[in-house]
């Protein structure tokens, strides 16, 4: 089109958008003028049921709205235990945003107010078997903060968190250290016989669950320093041959919280200006 034609062009007629305005989601008030975060869309959420997980109904609420309330619910720590039960009744929310966001903040909870979580735990083991790995991670999650919080309370299903070491997603592999972490902090007996699982994880594919591994020695070290002492020489080797870098600093980090003097272990090394060997 020539210069002259686009000067003499009709200018194109701008029609306004008629659309409505998207609602602008507003946390409810109460009478005393703060935040209500147990009002709708929580209010109008039916009662809890274990067994509907697999055969989730239709919910009115707007997934995006529930979320937003979930994230404000994540920073009133003083309303968790009255809302545990409705948070619990997300669990079968027809949304893995949701869902996930409802594990994590039960897992919290439940740290937080061990007695009242107590009822829920068994339909948050349930996600343990999810397809999904992001729910799987979750439930694993949770159950270390659970457990951490009151060991009783997981140990039904402590033992069968072990299969996740070898979870196919390395998510869910990391989220299984990250929960053993949490309940070792308090309860670090039964894990006498299951250190050599941990040892394998030092040499796990994936960067993430690598950098995690050492930690549980890291925790175990300050608890039960006997469990760790077998594989002293194989986090030595960790931390001098891993690719990457924080893998080693985690490594040299449990193998400090051990006591671990190399020196002394590993005659290969030389000793450092004005040490005896």
């Amino acid at each position: 089109m020539e210069p002259t034609e686009i000067q003499n062009a009709p200018a194109k007629e701008i029609v306004p958008d008629k659309r409505p305005a998207r609602k602008r989601f507003e946390p409810s008030r109460s009478a005393d003028g703060k935040d209500a975060c147990l009002e709708p869309p929580f209010g109008d959420i039916p009662a809890f049921r274990p067994h509907a997980l697999s055969e989730p109904e239709d919910k009115t609420a707007d997934e995006e709205e529930v979320y937003r309330a979930l994230g404000i619910l994540t920073h009133k720590r003083e309303q968790w235990e009255d809302a545990i039960p409705k948070i619990a009744a997300l669990l079968s929310f027809p949304s893995i945003k949701i869902q996930a966001k409802a594990l994590w903040l039960l897992g919290e909870a439940g740290l937080a107010f061990p007695a009242s979580i107590q009822p829920f735990v068994p339909a948050i083991a349930e996600f343990c078997d999810h397809t999904e790995p992001l729910l799987r991670q979750r439930a694993v999650n949770a159950l270390g903060r659970i457990g951490r919080g009151s060991f009783a309370l997981a140990e039904p299903y402590w033992e069968s968190l072990f299969r996740f070491a070898s979870d196919d997603a390395a998510l869910v592999r990391h989220s299984f250290l990250w929960a053993s972490e949490n309940i070792a902090m308090n309860t670090p007996d039964p894990y006498a016989g299951f250190m050599h699982i941990y040892a394998q994880l030092l040499s796990d594919p994936d960067d993430k669950v690598r950098m995690e591994a050492p930690e549980m020695f890291r925790v175990l070290s300050k608890q039960r320093p006997l469990y760790v002492q077998p594989y002293m020489e194989l986090l030595q080797t960790v931390s001098v041959t891993d690719q990457n870098r924080v893998v080693r600093i985690h490594c040299k980090g449990a193998l400090k919280a051990a006591g671990y003097k190399e020196q002394r272990n590993n005659p290969g090394i030389p000793p450092k200006a004005g040490e005896k060997r």
